[in-house]
């Protein structure tokens, strides 16, 4: 490494801190295509291998040391120079966009080292102690550093990075470190909730990652339902046993059990389902974790309501990371500033700092974006913020590597001994950036109306199979859980109706094991009789029903009979009715779940009847009752009218009168 060729420019002053009283929050996208993820923890892979990259740089300096940067070479490139440009401190990062004006360039040192031909690394090294007298009294601060290859043919390559050096005893900075993990969810029959192949090796690759930096705390935001999902899919439960590790060191933060558009939902029809979203996300990571999540700390969310933030309150967070995307978060405020003052005094919100974005001489390069962010950090260190802060990683351009290589420099460089000391969301003080001005987020567009329908309906359809085939039948949790995963954000009412068909049909399919014996046509001679009635169950299960009959004639005497079917049984019920007339009517048996929301079997048997109608008995005597009434009176008056009859009768003579009373005695001899 030669000496340095000249210096200009003014001594550098103090450093101005970025920040106080902020928290950190790193963010993983959750949706990009990693390929060859087992690659990733390299950190020095790039998506263009056609040009030159930084693959590491030392992320601080103490007061004696070294600061080193290697910058990986495409293959057969030509001999040239790799040469770092030391600029003037970064105050609130000023200067750095300044580098981009070559006319404003103020070089402090320039060092450079020659490349030799096919090489494929190139490393220059500056020491920061008594070995460079030039740089002895170099000022603790961030100092942009431009790096340039200078090839013998071909053109010049420039890059943007920085120097921190760190001050004698400097103050540790606390950093949060917030790790979202996501991916988008599916739910099939017998499987149940899952998630793609794709997916589980990005977040395996993710698990990786994090796994491989124990003493740098981490604190996941991990969507329960990914939980389940991971567990369901092939090879996700590795990977899910990983990130249980990882949040048991750490901390897990508590959230809905699938991606609900919360803001839209609280305050609303459907608050209790949010409710249970709450219950069932938590329940499932203190499985996951062994303990309960950290339902204190809240991630807030571009949708994100005041009603939302009060109901959180309310039920027990008083910590509010703000990032960049929300608007107001960060450090650059809101014309529209929602103050956090309806909510209790124990509430704080936690503002990201807005990092700027990466500068084109950085490209894609996932090195000098993590240097980015360690600048800044150590930057408000150097500034004696002494309080953590918030900054927001790049996003990955495509399906790249970029964000889990920068995610593995953070790592790396903050598991290294220096400044700064990592702590989980939960220990953030609740003192820190109080009465941070949050914007008034736009309301949600979301048609809460037919999200409560359809989940209504669901919710009706599973009551249904729960009580019939019992609750803790293991169907019931994961159609349960198709319920919670039915409000999902990611879905519109045409395409949730399909899945509520969806799921229906499941369950009708798993009822479908309930057989009606045809018994023929039946024949009563009274009012009141019983229709018999076989069921067979030719399922694997116990099954409990309801046996009912209906007809325009017929008139059940009581409710539907109910009967538990064991698995492979054959039940013989009886149906009490009364009918209301003798002759041929059809009556449809039917059998049902318990509240009849399913029809499981059904068909139609002729009843004859051939009683005497109890009205028709009543007519008969008093038709009877009546003629003999007629006759009886016609009678007497037949004889009132008619004259009286004399009847002639003779005296007897006294022989005939003798003759009648005594009988004569013969005559002796």
């Amino acid at each position: 490494m030669s000496r340095p060729r000249g210096r200009g420019g003014a001594r550098p002053g103090p450093l101005l801190g970025l920040v106080g009283r902020l928290a950190l929050v790193v963010t993983l996208l959750g949706t990009a295509v990693l390929a060859g993820a087992g690659e990733a923890m390299a950190g020095a892979q790039t998506p263009d291998a056609a040009e030159p990259q930084v693959e590491d740089l030392t992320p601080w300096v103490a007061a004696e040391g070294e600061y080193a940067v290697r910058v990986r070479l495409p293959d057969g490139y030509p001999a040239g120079r790799l040469r770092a440009r030391v600029f003037r401190v970064m105050e609130d990062g000023a200067e750095v966009r300044e580098l981009e004006d070559p006319s404003r360039r103020y070089r402090w040192a320039t060092y450079e080292v020659a490349v030799p031909e096919g090489a494929s690394t190139a490393t220059l090294r500056i020491p920061l102690g008594t070995g460079d007298p030039e740089l002895l009294h170099l000022d603790p601060g961030v100092y942009p550093v431009l790096l340039e290859l200078l090839p013998e043919e071909g053109e010049t390559w420039e890059a943007v990075t920085y120097l921190s050096r760190l001050a004698e005893g400097a103050a540790p900075t606390d950093v949060a470190l917030v790790v979202p993990v996501a991916a988008p969810l599916h739910w099939t029959p017998g499987a149940g909730v899952t998630v793609a192949v794709e997916d589980v090796a990005r977040i395996a690759a993710l698990a990786t990652t994090l796994d491989a930096y124990p003493e740098v705390p981490v604190t996941l935001a991990i969507e329960p339902g990914l939980v389940t999902a991971l567990g369901n899919a092939p090879g996700g439960a590795a990977a899910r046993d990983v990130l249980a590790s990882v949040g048991r060191r750490g901390g897990v933060l508590h959230s809905p059990y699938a991606d609900v558009d919360a803001g839209a939902w609280a305050g609303t029809l459907l608050d209790p389902d949010l409710v249970e979203q709450f219950a069932a996300g938590t329940s499932t990571l203190t499985s996951f974790l062994g303990r309960p999540p950290d339902g204190a700390t809240w991630v807030v969310d571009a949708g994100d309501s005041p009603i939302l933030l009060g109901w959180l309150a309310a039920r027990g967070v008083n910590r509010f990371l703000l990032t960049p995307h929300v608007p107001g978060g960060g450090l650059a405020g809101s014309t529209t500033p929602l103050y956090l003052d309806g909510l209790p005094t124990a509430n704080r919100a936690y503002a990201a700092a807005a990092v700027d974005a990466p500068l084109p001489a950085a490209g894609d390069n996932p090195v000098l974006q993590a240097n980015h962010l360690l600048a800044a950090l150590a930057a408000d260190a150097i500034g004696g913020g002494g309080s953590p802060m918030v900054l927001f990683a790049p996003e990955p351009a495509g399906g790249d590597l970029t964000t889990l290589t920068t995610l593995t420099t953070l790592l790396r460089a903050l598991g290294e001994p220096g400044a700064f000391e990592p702590v989980v969301a939960s220990e953030l003080p609740t003192q820190s950036a109080e009465g941070v001005a949050v914007a008034q987020p736009p309301p949600p567009v979301v048609d809460v109306s037919t999200i409560v329908d359809d989940l209504a309906r669901l919710r009706g359809r599973i009551a249904s199979f729960e009580a019939t085939v019992g609750v803790s039948d293991p169907q019931v949790a994961e159609l349960r859980r198709s319920l919670l995963v039915a409000g999902r954000r990611s879905i519109g009412h045409g395409e949730r109706a399909r899945y509520v068909t969806e799921v229906e049909a499941v369950m009708r399919q798993s009822l479908g094991g309930v057989e009606l014996a045809d018994g023929g046509d039946l024949t009563i001679t009274s009012h009141r009789a019983r229709l018999p009635v076989t069921l067979r169950n030719t399922s694997n299960r116990s099954l409990e029903v309801a046996v009912s009959a209906e007809s325009a004639e017929l008139a059940m005497l009581g409710d539907p009979v109910r009967a538990i079917l064991p698995p492979g049984a054959t039940e013989d019920l009886e149906i009490p009715f009364r009918v209301s007339r003798s002759g041929d009517f059809a009556v449809r048996i039917s059998v049902a779940t318990p509240d009849g929301g399913f029809v499981l079997a059904s068909h139609e048997v002729t009843l004859r009847s051939t009683a005497v109608s109890g009205v028709g008995i009543v007519l008969s005597v008093g038709a009877l009752a009546f003629l003999a009434l007629w006759w009886s009176r016609n009678r007497r008056r037949r004889r009132r009218e008619s004259p009286p009859t004399v009847v002639a009768r003779s005296l007897p003579t006294p022989d005939a009168r003798v003759g009648s009373r005594y009988r004569r005695r013969p005559s002796r001899p």
